[in-house]
């Protein structure tokens, strides 16, 4: 037995297309009068108006989601922030539904509604949850969102994040090496003395694709006092930019921290450290510079 067609039930047929035509970056099929269909893998997604069909039947919005899995997460977002009808709800683990995030479950997705008010979930491929406790993160985690809006567009935006002397600078590091490309390297260190620095923190460029996206992971930490977290390995750290006419948005989701009260004092200082981080950010733009004597001890971004 499979699944071949699923009914989306929309009062008035052509925004309905237009609507999945431009999220689903596909023109689909008119089979009838009150009938477009989508093709989505194996399965049609079949938008259906029953007034333009002739049928005597009044159309309700779907109970729950209907989720889609897509290659290009950050890319259906901005269809989708054109569109509208981006969830303005709080899910679980505190998480914005309208923003991209990674869930609790591991599924990387944002949540929006159709003009006609039917829920859909957009969700990453390579991070889909079916129940099996193979796919990912199955306990409960939790993660920090935070975003800036910036006077420069998205090429200049994603420079401060892969520039080792602006990152020196918006981060208060003492040194920066940054290998920029898929599988490089990410490190910074803190400290008046190269030889004995207090803080290094390091991580793999798991995804590169300027000016978009920069996801780092695999981080190692070393702390001259010997305070390294055990599950400083599992954190991920994803930058994403969008445009904004000639001012761009960046997005910054670290994700991986154990809901175990263990973590909690890192979580906190994490939460504190990317609103500092931010703000340093903006005064890079804004001054051009900040205080490159600043020691203090960093989050693990």
């Amino acid at each position: 037995m499979r699944l071949f067609r699923v009914i989306i039930p929309v009062a008035d047929l052509e925004p309905a297309r237009h609507f999945y035509a431009t999220l689903l970056d596909q023109a689909g099929v008119r089979v009838s009068p009150g009938r477009h269909y989508f093709t989505c893998g194996d399965v049609t997604l079949a938008l259906y108006s029953p007034v333009a069909d002739g049928d005597d039947r009044r159309p309700y919005p779907n109970f729950d989601h209907v989720y889609f899995a897509v290659e290009d997460l950050e890319e259906a977002f901005r269809r989708a922030e054109i569109l509208g009808g981006l969830s303005a709800e709080v899910g679980d683990g505190r998480l914005p539904m309208g923003r991209i995030a990674r869930r609790p479950w591991g599924e990387r997705s944002f949540y929006l509604r159709d003009p006609f008010g039917n829920p859909l979930c957009l969700v990453d491929a390579a991070t889909i949850f079916t129940g099996s406790s193979t796919d990912g993160v199955v306990d409960s985690r939790r993660s920090i969102a935070r975003e800036l809006e910036l006077p420069l567009d998205a090429r200049s935006t994603f420079e401060l994040l892969h520039t080792p002397s602006a990152i020196r600078v918006w981060w208060s590091a003492a040194r920066v090496v940054v290998v920029a490309r898929s599988g490089g390297v990410w490190a910074a260190t803190w400290g008046p003395n190269e030889d004995a620095p207090e803080y290094t923190t390091a991580a793999r460029i798991l995804i590169w694709d300027p000016p978009r996206r920069l996801r780092l992971g695999q981080f190692e930490y070393f702390a001259a006092d010997g305070a390294v977290p055990p599950f400083i390995g599992a954190l991920e750290t994803e930058f994403s930019v969008l445009p904004k006419g000639d001012r761009s948005i960046l997005r910054v989701h670290q994700t991986g921290f154990p809901s175990e009260p263990v973590a909690d004092d890192f979580f906190s200082a994490c939460e504190r450290g990317w609103t500092a981080t931010l703000a340093g950010i903006a005064r890079y733009v804004a001054e051009g510079h900040s205080d490159g004597d600043d020691r203090r001890r960093p989050s693990t971004a």
